[in-house]
């Protein structure tokens, strides 16, 4: 809230700060002129036109409740196009006049001056601070403001060299060509940031983290109708014990990759009675009208343990069934992974350090007993060689689909000699295996000890979804999911997939 405050006084700011700047240089114009002068009162006039837009939009957006996520997208994304068409429209009148105006007349070009040299340090200052704003709090208007006052402060620096040459060289070559230099230079530049500005908010563009208002982690999407749902568990601000301090578990949606609707808090531990502690990753399904959310979680006076919430949304609530689904008294059951395979059978995988399976029942609340839970093999050949305590790579955070005929098995895992968790894969022509090591899927480069992953096809795009320590104040404990496009290869092998910016709307 603090941090919307700052937003829009320093947007009203940039309002007061900017609007003397065309009327002064307006007039000097009535005493002298050059190319530069004339082309910064027509770039001046052009961005306080944008820097009232944004204050508007920005003062409306930052209220909380007085438009949904969609709405407020819309509004920032045409404010910041509008930005931009500012900025192309006065480095376009730049260098028509650059190149059309007649320079004879240069008369006294000091106000023009004043104001440039005041500007570099204004915009400066507003540059730095926008940026601040924007890193503390990620803002689609904040950050084409910082931006725009990078662009500022880096022309007026290019005006102010070309207007005191006007004053120090009156007549001569050197102004003439300084000042034609600088109207060109600060026109092609200004037009350089606006197409910028304007091209990624026409494409649109979700930047990571894709969720900024909480910290989140063990990413699960699912896919439903022309929706995408994103389950996270939810890392609190507050640690108890220096460890991971986790309550309930939050649901999003997106039906581009790019707006995103908090659904709020879909389940918590106080909905399960039987479980006192970490609500760790979960995973949803969705199966005869109804939804399922699978979650780890500590079974009071016991071990680890699996849950299930029941809804009739994928937005929840969900509702406990009152008992775990899997209870094997250790704690081995965490980080649940849920898939129907095309004869009906469901699959729940689950397990750190075993990978161990139960076929669900088609209740999806029960499994087959007569089956029980199965281990699977922990073989070098499955999951390669590492550090963790079966001496291969898998770790935790199995994540189990399937595609064009072959078994995805997505996991975190640890590599011989490592400390902290990179994302791996094995295949099989078999839902219950064998498994064939894939390889690495996302090193543990600019990870924070565990990641998590999620993978979809959505709308003919392949994404996976993972976690980060990137907010302000990650750590370890305090995460933030991200994600990534990608593409399968031939074969159905997959490279390995860099942590990135963010993903492009669809």
């Amino acid at each position: 809230m603090n941090n919307k405050k700052s937003g829009t006084k320093t947007l009203l700011m940039s309002v007061v700060m900017s609007a003397p700047g065309p009327l002064i240089i307006g007039l000097g114009l009535l005493v002298g002129k050059s190319s530069t002068q004339i082309a910064d009162f027509v770039r001046r006039s052009a961005e306080l036109l944008g820097i009232i837009m944004a204050y508007i939009v920005y003062k409306i957006t930052a209220k909380d409740g007085a438009c949904d996520a969609d709405k407020k997208e819309r509004m920032e994304r045409l404010s910041n196009i509008f930005v931009g068409a500012m900025m192309c429209l006065g480095g376009s009148l730049m260098l028509w006049i650059a190149f059309t105006a007649d320079n004879a007349e240069k008369g006294n070009v000091i106000p023009g001056l004043i104001i440039a040299l005041l500007g570099v340090v204004a915009n400066t200052i507003f540059w730095i601070k926008y940026r601040n704003l924007n890193k503390a709090e990620e803002n689609a208007i904040i950050a084409v403001q910082a931006r725009l006052y990078g662009a500022k402060s880096l022309v007026d620096s290019c005006v102010s060299i070309a207007l005191l040459s006007v004053v120090l060289f009156p007549g001569t070559e050197i102004s003439f060509y300084l000042d034609f230099i600088g109207s060109v230079v600060v026109a092609v530049y200004l037009i350089w940031c606006g197409i910028k500005t304007i091209a990624e908010k026409v494409k649109g563009f979700c930047k990571n983290p894709i969720i900024k208002s909480m910290y989140t982690a063990d990413p699960a999407p699912m896919v439903f109708g022309d929706t995408l749902y994103l389950y996270t568990s939810h890392d609190e601000e507050e640690l108890k014990n220096d460890f991971y301090t986790m309550r309930n578990w939050h649901c999003f949606s997106t039906k581009n990759m790019v707006n995103w609707k908090d659904h709020g808090e879909i389940f918590s531990l106080e909905d399960i009675s039987w479980a006192d502690d970490r609500a760790w990753a979960p995973q949803a399904i969705e199966r005869n009208g109804k939804f399922y959310l699978y979650c780890p979680v500590h079974k009071k006076d016991g071990g680890m343990a699996i849950a299930v919430g029941v809804s009739d949304s994928p937005a929840g609530p969900f509702k406990d069934l009152g008992f775990p689904l899997v209870d094997e008294g250790d704690w081995n059951d965490i980080d649940p992974t849920v898939f129907i395979d095309d004869d009906g059978q469901a699959y729940l995988y689950f397990g750190n350090p075993q990978l161990r399976y139960v076929l669900l029942n088609e209740d999806m609340i029960s499994y087959d007993k007569t089956v029980g839970v199965v281990n699977i093999p922990m073989t070098e050949e499955s999951f390669a060689k590492g550090s963790h305590t079966t001496g291969t790579s898998y770790a935790e955070g199995p994540w189990f689909y399937k595609r064009n005929g072959i078994y995805y098995m997505v996991y975190a895992a640890f590599g011989e000699g490592k400390k902290d968790e990179h994302l791996a894969y094995s295949t099989s022509h078999s839902p219950i295996g064998p498994w064939t090591y894939g390889g690495v899927l996302m090193t543990e480069e600019g990870g924070v000890f565990t990641n998590h992953p999620g993978v979809v096809d959505f709308k003919g795009h392949s994404y996976l979804f993972y976690h980060t320590g990137e907010l302000p104040g990650g750590s370890l404990f305090h995460r933030s999911v991200c994600v990534a496009e990608f593409t399968y290869n031939a074969d159905g092998s997959i490279d390995t997939i860099a942590k990135c910016d963010g993903v492009k709307a669809i």
